[in-house]
């Protein structure tokens, strides 16, 4: 019997918790066209975050955890098995995923990857906000784009480690080009959905709640976010809807990507060079706003 695995590679801030947790939440309705999502390997402890394959990837368990996922594979009798976990999309983990795939391969097995990708600087922004408000993060902008410059925030090492892997069997995906990404995902894999989900994950805080959880994470602002918040806005005078609209992080910083890297990664994507051009286009309206980094620099003068 031939079965198809669909690796759902991520990437971050894509709308991956609420595709992962449409498929957790839809067994049954995929069972009904013979597509599993396994249990195997899935962490069930942060749905707000996804429930996803994080223990194919993480935990002294991850090697078994993997085996185990490709025998059940082998001993049941779905036609197609989705696994989503958007750590994949890191580079680093390339061995982890090359482990797994290796185990799921075999003649009766492919294995295909799919990725959504959105604007380089708007990734590189929600990414960051993220690890401040989940991950503890203390790093200012500029130090935290440094620590993964050549690793996740590098699409062209993104990609041709994930084509390296999966052997170019990748659809690479424009988020911002989607109405609805798990829409787009689940009809992908054989599921017929219209429209647009209601239902949203993890959406994400705006640039100066992030600045302010920074400053509470590295103990700038010794207290919480609560109270650090009202005296921001009181410093500021504004509340703190209000400064997510007049701040935004600086990317005035990062490297211009040359013509010869935007071509490279063109071949990795499979795209034109105008849709990978798009990728990198600088949003207009960050111009009117000021830095977050200015909000700890202000604090710090109070």
């Amino acid at each position: 019997m031939k079965k198809t695995v669909v690796i759902h590679l991520g990437s971050y801030k894509t709308g991956t918790s609420s595709i992962q947790n449409w498929l957790y939440n839809n067994r049954q309705q995929l069972h009904s066209k013979s597509i599993e999502f396994p249990l195997e390997g899935l962490l069930l402890t942060e749905p707000d975050v996804g429930i996803r394959h994080h223990k194919l990837v993480y935990g002294e368990q991850w090697q078994k955890n993997c085996l185990s996922l490709a025998q059940y594979i082998r001993n049941t009798e779905f036609t197609t098995y989705v696994l989503s976990e958007e750590a994949w999309s890191r580079p680093t983990t390339k061995p982890k995923l090359d482990f797994l795939v290796a185990a799921l391969r075999s003649n009766d097995i492919k294995v295909a990857g799919v990725i959504y990708l959105k604007n380089y600087y708007k990734f590189i922004r929600s990414y960051y906000r993220e690890f401040c408000l989940r991950r503890g993060n203390e790093k200012d902008f500029r130090s935290f784009y440094d620590a993964y410059k050549m690793g996740l925030f590098n699409y062209y090492r993104v990609a041709s480690s994930l084509n390296s892997v999966l052997k170019n069997n990748v659809s690479f995906l424009n988020v911002d080009s989607l109405n609805d990404v798990t829409v787009d995902f689940v009809n992908r894999i054989g599921i017929k959905l219209n429209g647009t989900l209601r239902e949203r994950y993890n959406k994400g805080i705006g640039p100066a709640e992030a600045e302010i959880f920074r400053l509470v994470n590295s103990k700038d602002i010794n207290t919480d976010f609560s109270e650090a918040t009202r005296r921001v806005e009181t410093v500021f005078g504004k509340s703190i809807e209000k400064l997510n609209e007049s701040f935004i992080e600086d990317t005035s910083f990062i490297p211009k990507f040359e013509r010869s890297y935007k071509k490279k990664l063109m071949k990795e994507l499979g795209w034109t060079f105008e849709e990978v051009d798009n990728l990198f286009t600088i949003d207009d309206t960050a111009s009117d706003k000021l830095d977050a980094s200015s909000i700890s620099k202000k604090i710090h003068r109070v």
